[in-house]
């Protein structure tokens, strides 16, 4: 099954309500606080979805678009605007951990 996982150091209750909100019309971000914090994501309009991450995580975010098992071969640094622009090309890559740095 491929999915995208996003992980979040921190994430209060209030952030998550609030990515949920502004992303309902793109890739939209269904929460539930489970163990190290993660965010399931499905959806067609991602770009934007990872734009409202970057303004709304201060804190930075974890973001993996992947098979199920996929082992990750490389972490890449970067920022979200960076992030969104590989999405656009449609250049993730499944083997890749994408660190979102704080801002």
């Amino acid at each position: 099954m491929s999915c995208g996982h996003l992980e979040v150091e921190d994430l209060t209750e209030a952030q998550a309500e609030m990515v949920a909100e502004r992303t309902g019309d793109l890739w939209p971000v269904g929460y539930g606080i489970v163990t190290r914090r993660r965010f399931r994501l499905f959806g067609p309009l991602l770009a934007g979805t990872i734009r409202v991450l970057g303004e709304e995580l201060a804190q930075g975010f974890v973001f993996r678009a992947t098979w199920v098992g996929s082992p990750v071969r490389e972490d890449v640094e970067l920022d979200a605007e960076e992030l969104a622009r590989i999405v656009q090309r449609s250049g993730l890559n499944e083997f890749t951990r994408y660190r979102v740095t704080p801002r």
